[in-house]
Order: C-alpha cells, then structure tokens, then sequence
C-alpha cells in the first residue's frame, strides 16, 4: 500500500473535497558509486575554491582593529549586498583549489558577470507561501486544450476520510465533461500550479504543470517551408493507419538499455564472458517516396494486430566485486 505523501483539500464552490496524494511514477534509472580504484573505497565530492581564505588569526585581528572583515584574494565587496569576485578566466596559470567547508558556502545569485547578491536561507524562508492544505480551483477547462508539454510531475489522488463520496461525483462529473480543474497549491513553501484530471475507475491524477514562462515558445524552433505532394501525404497517412492502435498498452515496452546494463553488470560479476554490441551504422538517405513504400510493406509483413479505424476526413485521405 502506498503511503500518501501529502493531504490537501480540494475546494469549488461550496463543496470541499479532502484528498491524499501519491507518488504516481517513479525513475528506475541505473545509478553508480564513484569509487577509488586502488582502495575500492567509495569517494565523496568537495566544493573547492581557486582563493586561499584568510586566515583566523588575521580575521579576528582586524576585526579587534574595526577594521573591515578580509575577504578571500580574488574577492572584493563593492557594496554591503553585492559580492564582486575576480575572473576566474583571468588568472594564469590556474591557482592551486582549496576546500571551502560547508558552513562557509552562501548563495549567491549572479546579478552582472562575477557579481552576486548574496541570499541567506532566512531570507527565503520568509518569502515562501504560507503552508496552506487548502487548493481552491480557480477554474475547469477543457482536457483537450492542455498541452502535455506542460506537464511536469503527477501525484494520484485518493480520498480522504470522509470524501469518498465527493471524490467519486467530482470525477464522474469532470469526465463527463472532459474537463480538467486548475487550481494551485503550496508545496514545501513553493506555489504549485496544477491541473486535476479523470482517469479511470473514478480515479483522480494531480498533474503538476510548469507556468507559461516555463515553457519555451515552439516557434523558436525553424520548420523550412516545403511542398507536399496529395501523393507523398496519402502514402504518409497509409503507414501510420498500418502501425496504428485502437488501445496503448504501455507494457509492451521496456528500457531495454537498462535492462542491458543490468544483463552486463550480472555477467562481469559472474566473470562471464561479454559480447560487445557494434554500434547502429547511420542510416542511408534515400528517397522519402521509396521510404514511405518499404515501410508500408514492412508493416504489410507483420502479424496481424486490432488496428484503430481510420477517421473519416473531408478532404482526400491524403556490494563491490573486483573483476578483472
């Protein structure tokens, strides 16, 4: 049973919905431990600087004077909030890296190159939102005008004690209309921006989305201007009608490079013999015509599937081991 990471209420109109998110997926990717070869002992990473600090003796020594505090070489205040550093790129030859200890490290945000405006936890501390469990919705819209590109990170929802019924009319109600609630929400002092959607079984998904300034205009991206041919297009539509579905079934596909990697760390521990994989060479470029036909012929060859049906359309349907 999953463990609920949050609980909120949902509020429209005069009806409060109480909820519990959970994790909805979760990377499996394959991680690894940097190791020291000659020890096999696990290393750790350091925050290092290219300036030697001051000193203690001489900091408390001018501090005793009045004098101002001595900042790092390399480093100059030219106000009490912006920290003004030399360029790295300018010192020749590299200077030697000196470990900077945790409780020496500070943020700092880069107002103009090499300078900074220095930004204690305390202060942004005080600028989060209000721990708030309660997400008014601020409007429904409709499913198909959300982009997916907007979707950042998905949380199921459940019901509360004491929602289950409201739960259920909530999202029968939004897939009857399929429509999707925006509401936002406070989380770990951050407002959230999120989209609650209908799946199935009168279930519920939080879809956490990134706000318009997050999401990079697609027509940045340059789409050269060629012409198409009907032929060249029905051909195209043919071989999409031949691979298409009338349900995705997600099962069916695995991270077979992960699986890989898995299969190969199972056989060097076992001190199995490895095969190498050749890399892929770079397909040809041919003919798009002639690529159209082969893959319409390909997809021919394969067993038949529940393909969907073509849509109508009104203009033509054009622990670590050594190894050796």
């Amino acid at each position: 049973m999953p463990h609920p990471v949050l609980s909120v209420t949902l509020a429209f109109g005069l009806v409060n919905l109480p909820v519990r998110l959970y994790t909805a997926a979760a990377s499996k990717k394959v991680t690894f431990r940097l190791l020291d070869r000659t020890t096999g002992q696990r290393v750790k990473q350091q925050l290092v600087s290219s300036a030697q600090p001051p000193r203690e003796e001489d900091q408390a020594t001018a501090v005793a004077s009045g004098a101002p505090a001595l900042r790092a070489p390399g480093s100059t205040g030219v106000s009490s909030n912006v920290i003004e550093v030399s360029d790295p790129e300018e010192a020749r030859p590299s200077p030697p890296e000196f470990v900077v200890p945790p409780q020496q490290i500070i943020k700092g945000y880069e107002i103009e190159r090499n300078q900074y405006i220095e930004v204690t936890a305390d202060e942004l501390k005080a600028l989060e939102a209000e721990a708030n469990q309660h997400a008014e919705i601020q409007e429904f819209v409709s499913l198909a005008q959300i982009d997916p590109v907007s979707f950042e990170k998905a949380y199921y929802l459940g019901p509360d004690k004491g929602g289950e019924k409201a739960y259920r009319l909530f999202s029968r109600a939004l897939r009857s209309q399929q429509r999707g609630a925006i509401a936002k929400l406070v989380m770990r002092g951050k407002e959230k921006l999120v989209l609650v959607r209908p799946i199935d079984g009168d279930r519920l998904v939080l879809q956490m989305l990134y706000y318009a300034d997050e999401v990079r205009n697609a027509s940045e991206i340059y789409v050269p201007d060629v012409a198409l041919s009907d032929a060249e297009l029905q051909l195209a539509e043919q071989v999409i009608q031949s691979l298409s579905m009338d349900t995705w079934d997600s099962k069916k596909f695995h991270d077979t490079y992960r699986e890989r990697v898995m299969a190969f760390i199972e056989q060097k521990g076992q001190e199995k013999p490895i095969q190498s994989r050749r890399a892929p060479s770079s397909p040809k470029v041919i003919d798009l015509m002639e690529a159209l036909r082969a893959s319409l012929a390909t997809a021919a060859k394969r067993p038949a599937r529940r393909r969907a049906e073509p849509q109508s359309s009104t203009r033509p349907t054009h622990k670590m081991k050594r190894t050796g």
